[in-house]
């Protein structure tokens, strides 16, 4: 080994914005071959959009080609984005009305109707939305309280010998 110091790489700004800027195929328009492991092939039927690679995120999110799953039950399988609306419309299994306490079943309207009798937050679901309630005004009030101490963007840019101040 030499007594050569190593320094650490110094992120080119420039170089991301480029990158940024490159157009990309998704990912989501990208079907994996059963054949060869690695090895990736354009669908036809997937997304046609060409958007900068520091988008595609963003594009990933709201795409209607993405691959998602019914929020109801995992029974039905995966669907496009822009199918989900129509598949809940005739969705046969719901989640439990206390989904958002946590409660995990899922099923036909029939067996929610029966889970209702034996779940156990549909004793407590009045105090439930009455602390939620609560939570609500609470941080509503939080955030009025400290909005006043709450650091607005500066007007330009902070270089970095202001950051030693």
């Amino acid at each position: 080994m030499d007594s050569t110091k190593l320094s650490l790489l110094v992120r080119n700004l420039a170089v991301a914005e480029e990158v940024g800027e490159l157009l990309d195929s998704l990912s989501i328009r990208l079907q994996k071959l059963a054949s060869a492991l690695g090895t990736f092939e354009v669908d036809p039927n997937g997304c046609p959009a060409k958007i900068k690679l520091g988008k595609r995120g963003e594009h990933e999110k709201e795409c209607g080609y993405a691959p998602v799953y019914c929020p109801n039950s995992s029974v039905c399988g995966k669907m496009l984005r822009s199918e989900l609306d129509e598949h809940r419309k005739t969705c046969q299994y719901q989640r439990c009305p206390h989904y958002k306490y946590n409660c995990r079943f899922q099923g036909t309207p029939e067996e929610i109707e029966g889970h209702l009798n034996t779940c156990k937050y549909e004793g407590v679901k009045g105090f439930l939305q009455q602390v939620e309630g609560e939570v609500k005004m609470l941080r509503g009030s939080w955030r009025r309280e400290t909005a006043p101490f709450t650091l607005s963007p500066p007007l330009w840019p902070l270089s970095p010998l202001d950051w030693r101040m």
